[in-house]
């Protein structure tokens, strides 16, 4: 695709190329990127060595990256599962699933193994909030509790900014499928979270996020009860100075407006 549009492109198979000529193509390369098979050991050993000689050749990039391809072993799953009672003889709240979504089958297994064996902890999903309903339909019964981010409700702002198509009719159908399963958040004495859906969203600056209409959304068709976390940690990174609306923290003021909104729409558990 890139050499369609006029950029030119050197492929290297770093198990069988000629290192010098892979160095003389480093040294007037503008980006890089290489790829590597993964299976939990760490990446390939002709990876590390591919990017300590781009390292100490100091082309002048502007962009590099490695992108990573994870595999399973034999043994992943029972692995994982063993990990999980292990958290739990720890003292664990819970067993917290960081962007799980292509990995669902895997540890759909792998939970049924450790629950076998007397996991008992509950299970928090936790996603960027664009995930298929089907796919969370496979959880149902087995996530405890739900913990998606809603990033934009406007279509345009989303691909614009982070690049996703149809983010906000993918995200609401999400949230409601959650919220179908697992209910408000409840907690035990000690604020523990047992079981629920808790929601984030980052707020933006100039209302970029508009986050008013997320909150009318929530209010209106999941429940005044959602736990919803509204974060002001937002800063500017990596492109955001080719947006000159993006490129800023968000103001004192900004951030009280969007708590406004929630109290206004009868949201009654913020944090």
């Amino acid at each position: 695709a890139l050499a369609e549009k006029g950029v030119t492109v050197y492929q290297f198979d770093l198990a069988a190329t000629d290192i010098g000529k892979l160095a003389i193509a480093l040294v007037d390369a503008a980006t890089i990127v290489i790829g590597t098979p993964t299976v939990h050991v760490g990446p390939h050993p002709l990876v590390f060595s591919a990017a300590h000689l781009a390292n100490a050749l100091h082309p002048k990039l502007k962009f590099a990256s490695i992108i990573g391809s994870y595999g399973w072993n034999s043994k992943a799953i029972e692995q994982i599962a063993g990990l999980m009672l292990r958290l739990q003889s720890y003292g664990c709240h819970n067993i917290n699933l960081v962007s799980p979504t292509h990995v669902v089958p895997q540890l759909l297994a792998a939970i049924s193994i450790a629950a076998c064996s007397g996991l008992r902890l509950p299970i928090v999903y936790n996603s960027g909030g664009y995930d298929s309903v089907p796919t969370l339909r496979l959880l149902d019964g087995v996530v405890d509790i739900y913990m998606p981010d809603m990033k934009y409700a406007s279509a345009d702002a989303a691909l614009r900014y982070s690049n996703i198509p149809g983010y906000p009719q993918v995200n609401r159908a999400a949230v409601r499928e959650m919220h179908r399963q697992v209910g408000d958040l409840l907690l035990d004495e000690h604020g523990i979270a047992l079981r629920g859906l808790l929601v984030r969203h980052l707020i933006l600056p100039n209302c970029l996020a508009s986050s008013g209409e997320i909150i009318d959304f929530i209010a209106r068709e999941i429940s005044t009860s959602t736990y919803l976390n509204l974060m002001d940690q937002y800063r500017p990174e990596y492109l955001a100075d080719q947006y000159p609306e993006l490129n800023r923290r968000i103001t004192a003021e900004e951030y009280r407006e969007v708590l406004r909104l929630a109290r206004q729409a009868g949201l009654n558990r913020l944090d």
